[in-house]
């Protein structure tokens, strides 16, 4: 989730802490440990591969929590004479923890929550992520302007963000009424959750039914609004893409991807690091290949990201020769070309 959301959300469930009782000193450390989980996002800048194996693993586990909020708190006693530690360490933990849920419920890889005790990636999948309407046309460059404005752009579209803002800004200075109105805006954001999830259930039920040969259903949000789902259904011969207003229970599209065909050339690149790396974070993965004489192009996808036929979003790509040598190897969140344009999977 953006880093504005992880902020103002780390302040409203520290608000419910007897301590530090000065404003300023509580909003700082809850601040600081609500975006220090993030430290990992560094490795977007290295090699595309790194970002995608570490982002959401030690620094978002419980074990980096209470590491770095250990630190934040001793930090903060220099900063700010006369609090206490074990009072600052408590809020830099519940908001270093409320910094692991939101990333949780959001659609995405999901979060090692209990490394390295377990490797397992948490997802909930209840509010909308990497997505198109949000998404610079440059967010193949590493550049970190260009991520802070995808960013914005997508905090400012979330209910969850302003739900989080106006709790924040009312328990903040309330004084006495601060646990009451930090209560009553966590509240409101469980409501909120509350309604996605339902949204979900019911788009899982009405997609069954759509499409009653679906072996597996599987929804995901489709945008910002609780009511529009992405639907994919396993079918035999491949996936059936719907897309879903759960509000006026009908489907407003619907796309078809045939069962990825094996080739020589999908085979060896599962032998990839990227690939490896691709499919133990993927969610429903699919592929495709493109054979250009002397080159042959392979596409591995997350169908939980098909969200525009003119964008590939999510995807890992090997470029072979004939031999099957790799030439070349890359995952990003988003392309800048469109290898699917080239294949046409379906018509949505």
């Amino acid at each position: 989730m953006d880093p504005v959301s992880h902020v103002v959300w780390g302040i409203v469930v520290t608000n419910l802490l007897p301590g530090p009782d000065a404003t300023l000193p509580r909003a700082a450390i809850a601040s600081a440990a609500a975006v220090v989980p993030d430290l990992d996002f560094v490795t977007k800048f290295f090699k595309n591969i790194y970002f995608l194996k570490y982002h959401h693993s030690v620094t978002h586990s419980l074990v980096g929590v209470a590491t770095t909020g250990f630190i934040i708190a001793w930090v903060a006693c220099l900063i700010f004479p006369g609090i206490g530690f074990w009072e600052s360490y408590l809020v830099a933990l519940v908001a270093g923890v409320s910094h692991c849920f939101l990333d949780v419920i959001m659609h995405g890889t999901g979060v090692m929550v209990f490394w390295p005790f377990s490797r397992r990636m948490f997802i909930g999948s209840l509010l909308l992520g990497l997505n198109p309407k949000t998404s610079h046309a440059r967010c193949h460059e590493k550049s970190l302007r260009v991520c802070a404005v995808c960013q914005f752009h997508s905090a400012i579209r979330t209910p969850m963000l302003w739900i989080g803002v106006l709790a924040a800004a009312a328990s903040t200075f309330a004084g006495p009424l601060r646990f009451a109105l930090a209560l009553a805006g966590i509240i409101l954001g469980i409501l909120y959750l509350s309604l996605c999830y339902l949204q979900k259930r019911k788009v899982r039920r009405l997609a069954a039914r759509l499409v009653p040969a679906a072996a597996d259903v599987r929804v995901f949000p489709a945008d910002f609004s609780p009511f529009e789902w992405l639907a994919v259904c396993t079918v035999r011969d491949g996936f059936q893409l719907v897309w879903f207003n759960s509000l006026t229970k009908r489907h407003s599209a619907s796309r078809r991807f045939p069962r990825s065909a094996s080739s020589l050339a999908v085979e060896s690149s599962k032998g990839t690091k990227t690939v490896r790396e691709f499919l133990s974070a993927c969610i429903v993965p699919w592929v495709f290949s493109i054979d250009e004489g002397e080159i042959v192009k392979v596409q591995w996808q997350d169908l939980s990201y098909a969200l525009s036929d003119s964008i590939d979003f999510y995807a890992a790509r090997i470029t072979m020769r004939r031999d099957l040598s790799v030439i070349d190897e890359d995952f990003r969140e988003r392309w800048p070309d469109v290898w699917r344009a080239e294949h046409q999977p379906g018509q949505r």
